[in-house]
Formats: structure tokens, sequence, C-alpha cells
């Protein structure tokens, strides 16, 4: 779930502008470790991003309205998840070797 606050640092460039919503890539910074890079629609992770997080964990890939949704890959200390993402859960088969969904 997206994290984003008035405290955090951040820098945007506009990548699409539909006319009624711009999609952002944007770097968020929340602190040591903590941070958001790529896509936001309306205040939320949306697109292709990198979410890192303080303790190593790391999801890199698809969001849509804030929640993991589509191909992604999550690295944690356990190990790495690649699969497909839906509304911030993965779904259907997973790990392919090659390291894309």
């Amino acid at each position: 779930n997206n994290n984003n606050n008035d405290n955090n640092s951040s820098s945007h460039i506009v990548m699409e502008d539909d006319g009624l919503s711009k999609i952002t890539t944007t770097m968020l910074i929340y602190g040591p470790g903590d941070s958001y890079v790529g896509g936001i629609k309306n205040g939320l992770y949306e697109g292709w991003g990198t979410r890192q997080m303080p303790d190593g964990r790391m999801y890199v890939g698809e969001w849509k309205a804030g929640l993991r949704h589509g191909c992604g890959r999550y690295h944690s200390l356990g190990g790495t998840l690649q699969c497909e993402w839906q509304d911030d859960h993965p779904v259907g088969k997973s790990d392919s070797p090659n390291g894309y969904c």
C-alpha cells in the first residue's frame, strides 16, 4: 500500500498527459533505505516502479492504484518471488527462470 506523505522529498517529470489525468515519473525518499521510484497517478503508485523498504525488502514491477498489480518481482531476505500480482497479492504461476513474467 502506498505510504505517500508530505514529509518526503521528491522530484518528478510528467511522462504522459492525456488531458484528464497525469502519470508522472517520481522519486520519493521516505527515509534511509525507504524509497519509491516510478509512476504516480492521482497520488498513488501507478505503472512501472520500484519500492525499497528499510529492512531490505524490495518490489520491482507494475502498480495499479497504489497496489502491486501485474508483472513484478518481490525480494526479501528469504528469497525472491517473481510472479503476476493482483490487488497486492501474488497470483498464478511464479518464479520464471529467465527473470521475466
